[in-house]
């Protein structure tokens, strides 16, 4: 709001002095010109600070994220994986529900994750992609 009010109090002001003939026209519409642009790069000043502002708000939880410890631990006497991986992991008619439901998430999956490939879990947000790996 305030800045409205000056971006249209300088164009008064110019008129104003054009008006009185302290100013010429060719001063009128250069001195227009530069107001706008000086409007312009203030909003884009200000647009930059916002986007920057929110990009940290990012960088905060990618932060916390890399500080999390892992919650998933081997059984004490589980077989350790080979090191390194040579065949991967071969999954077979794999079904999952959360506890509770009655329907099923997953049925009858069967996929190979060869050893150097990785797995992306895609959809949509609330579809329990984070439940699901957790």
């Amino acid at each position: 709001m305030i800045g409205t009010a000056g971006y249209y109090s300088a164009y008064v002001y110019v008129i104003w002095r054009t008006v009185r003939r302290s100013l010429s026209i060719g001063t009128l519409i250069f001195l227009t010109g530069a107001i706008v642009q000086a409007s312009n790069n203030i909003q884009l000043v200000f647009s930059t600070m916002s986007s920057i502002a929110d990009q940290a708000l990012f960088l905060t939880d990618l932060l916390a994220f890399f500080q999390m410890e892992p919650t998933i631990r081997s059984k004490p006497n589980a077989l350790r994986a080979p090191r390194p991986i040579v065949h991967g992991f071969e999954f077979r008619n794999v079904s999952f529900r959360y506890p509770g439901a009655t329907r099923l998430v997953l049925s009858n999956l069967d996929f190979q994750l060869r050893a150097g490939e990785r797995v992306a879990l895609i959809g949509e947000n609330g579809g329990g992609k984070t439940r699901w790996s957790s």
